[in-house]
């Protein structure tokens, strides 16, 4: 049904409601009606603001506390390590953001992290479109957002990346990084062959790394938190 459709229905059906009811009957339904779309317009915006709080806390914390002191924090706290901590930090990064729309913001981390992703302008975007709320899921982003679908120009680009001056934390972090770059601009990654004889030992390692890296990329579904 037509949503100019729907609308007119729902209006035909209170007319009737009002000419078969009571007065009291009918200001009892109107205002049990109106009970419940507060409460649930209440619920939604403190399940919001809580999970945007909860961020800048540990944005705060991060700032503020001691390395070590952090690290006591997250344990304590159980925060979420590696990826999923960086898309925290992702989100904590648009807060000024969120809170402007708080009481329409999505309730999901998931979602509320590809929204931190979006530039402003496809941000703005996305908020005028009446599916933004607090029920919008991943999917609902992805239909609205065109920014996020494949352009037909695919230019091709060769990056190098020399994962023996990395540490253990830099791997993750590009390993994270890479996740991002797949999922928003459906980027392909392979591994590019050395011809080098002497080479070999270590481009086979570099090879094994990589192709673990590439495989917990995969592992991980599109956009998930």
């Amino acid at each position: 049904m037509l949503k100019g459709t729907a609308e007119k229905g729902n209006t035909m059906n209170q007319f009737i409601e009002r000419l078969t009811m009571s007065e009291e009957a009918y200001t009892a339904s109107v205002r049990r009606y109106d009970d419940f779309v507060v409460r649930f317009q209440t619920c939604a915006k403190q399940t919001a603001e809580a999970l945007i709080d909860l961020v800048t806390i540990v944005s705060e914390a991060q700032q503020e506390l001691s390395p070590r002191e952090f690290a006591r924090f997250c344990r304590e706290t159980k925060l979420p390590e590696g990826s999923k901590f960086r898309k925290w930090k992702k989100i904590g990064g648009k807060v000024a953001r969120f809170r402007a729309v708080i009481e329409r913001l999505p309730c999901n981390w998931t979602t509320l992290y590809m929204l931190a992703q979006l530039t402003d302008e496809a941000f703005d975007r996305v908020q005028q479109d009446p599916r933004f709320g607090p029920a919008m899921t991943a999917e609902d982003l992805k239909e609205i957002d065109s920014s996020r679908k494949v352009r037909e120009f695919k230019p091709m680009v060769k990056l190098a990346v020399d994962l023996d001056t990395l540490t253990e934390d830099e791997c993750e972090a590009l390993k994270d990084a890479l996740k991002d770059l797949r999922d928003r601009f459906k980027i392909n990654f392979k591994m590019l062959r050395g011809k080098s004889a002497a080479d070999r030992a270590a481009i086979a390692e570099a090879e094994a790394r990589w192709k673990q890296t590439m495989a917990e990329l995969e592992a991980e579904p599109v956009g998930a938190v």
